[in-house]
């Protein structure tokens, strides 16, 4: 029997680094956010796509640290809050895709998206009716901004094994971002 709990993704805000001493400072929203629903008959989660453009201050620059945060809802299925941790996962898309047009198998070599298993990201948390999730995309920002992999935006997802499920996302009130620190190139 499959088990489902909901979480919506509610608030996002860049998180600080307390004593950190970093270069510059930029926050980067996503220019669109597309869910890919999964066929009926798959044991997969919905995804999300994260479109989020560069700012040129990025051009040849290192990537201290680069964190996604978003504030997560979650409800409850028929398990119990101590039995569920909550997972949520980030990937670096390789593949350019259209808001208009993407589908969980349309415009993809693999059904639900392709993405660098080299810029895996995942947050673990302990279930509970609210969550704040941090995902470091540090790997995948730096390998936009070396020019090593084409920046096609990031897949949210929810590990298919696990009793969670993604079912919205507030970006009219409530958007995702992206906090980046960074030390600029030689100029």
């Amino acid at each position: 029997m499959r088990r489902w709990l909901t979480c919506a993704l509610l608030s996002a805000a860049p998180l600080g680094i307390a004593g950190a001493a970093l270069g510059a400072q930029l926050t980067i929203m996503p220019s669109n956010i597309v869910a890919l629903e999964p066929p009926a008959e798959s044991e997969e989660t919905t995804r999300y796509l994260l479109a989020l453009s560069l700012s040129a201050a990025l051009e040849g620059s290192t990537i201290d640290f680069a964190k996604l945060t978003m504030g997560v809802q979650v409800g409850t299925g028929e398990l119990s809050w101590e039995e569920a941790p909550f997972i949520v996962d980030a990937y670096a898309v390789t593949t350019e895709w259209d808001p208009e047009s993407v589908g969980w198998s349309t415009g993809w070599d693999t059904p639900g998206g392709d993405f660098d298993e080299a810029t895996h990201a995942s947050h673990i948390g302990v279930a509970d009716t609210t969550a704040s999730v941090s995902l470091d995309l540090t790997h995948a920002l730096q390998a936009w901004v070396d020019g090593s992999l084409g920046n096609a935006g990031i897949s949210i997802t929810v590990p298919g094994a696990t009793c969670w499920e993604i079912t919205e996302v507030d970006y009219s009130s409530h958007e995702p971002a992206v906090a980046v620190y960074y030390t600029r190139g030689e100029e």
